[in-house]
């Protein structure tokens, strides 16, 4: 019973890494593409209006996601909402680390995907080239009115996906996870700022106090529910500065 399972584990395995080979040769044939891409990087940017900028990477290494490779850059060079400029610092900071030592970013992709269409795709060229890797292919991941993959973008228009299923479903799955993941970072970050942002209502507290008083709280409901006692025991909360939270 063992080893028939353990045939059977084997057999899944070489199965569906063959599934996943056979996907990556179908994207390259879509794209055009001289090579296989080994390593996929997708982008997309989620904000708030203007606020918590903020921008998803993950990765895909010989098709299959890589979470602990995933990153997320807060952008700093706009105060406003601009996907273009958003996409740009974060692919100009992502690119920055290639060939560092000891640096978990140090690979270099194959094929970059940003969540968006031809102009982002323009807006990014400049940045590949500043680097010197013109040589990473770039293109778009498009969506319908329903906000579901609809083809794949490059400078000069669109390629559509037409019978390459594999390849579609690759970049769905791709598209579906760099969304998820930069809208959860997102809303975790905004949920943060917006609990920080109800203790520094109080007079004296400011970003570090609230920081503190949730760091070791955790919730503002339990911050609510403490004497004045437990609130002093709070790192940099006085006597005094307890009485005025309680």
């Amino acid at each position: 019973m063992a080893v028939k399972d353990a045939a059977d584990h084997s057999a899944n395995y070489v199965r569906h890494e063959s599934d996943r080979e056979k996907t990556l040769v179908n994207l390259a044939q879509m794209l055009c593409l001289e090579v296989v891409p080994q390593r996929i990087e997708a982008y997309d940017i989620s904000n708030l209006g203007d606020e918590h900028i903020t921008a998803g990477m993950v990765v895909a290494v010989d098709g299959k996601l890589k979470k602990s490779e995933y990153r997320m850059f807060n952008i700093r060079s706009t105060a406003i909402q601009d996907d273009y400029a958003s996409m740009t610092e974060a692919i100009s900071r992502r690119l920055a680390h290639i060939g560092e030592e000891n640096s978990s970013m140090s690979e270099c992709p194959d094929l970059i995907l940003l969540d968006g269409g031809k102009g982002q795709v323009s807006a990014v060229e400049p940045i590949l080239k500043k680097h010197g890797l013109e040589n990473i292919l770039l293109f778009g991941m498009v969506k319908d009115g329903s906000h579901r993959t609809r083809a794949i973008a490059k400078s000069g228009g669109e390629i559509a996906f037409t019978s390459k299923r594999r390849a579609f479903t690759l970049v769905a799955e791709i598209q579906e996870e760099v969304h998820r993941f930069a809208v959860t970072y997102h809303r975790q970050k905004h949920k943060a700022s917006a609990l920080s942002s109800t203790l520094t209502d109080i007079p004296g507290v400011g970003p570090s106090r609230a920081k503190a008083l949730l760091r070791h709280f955790k919730t503002v409901t339990a911050i609510k529910n403490a004497g004045v006692d437990e609130l002093k025991n709070v790192s940099g909360i006085s006597d005094s500065m307890a009485q005025t939270i309680y």
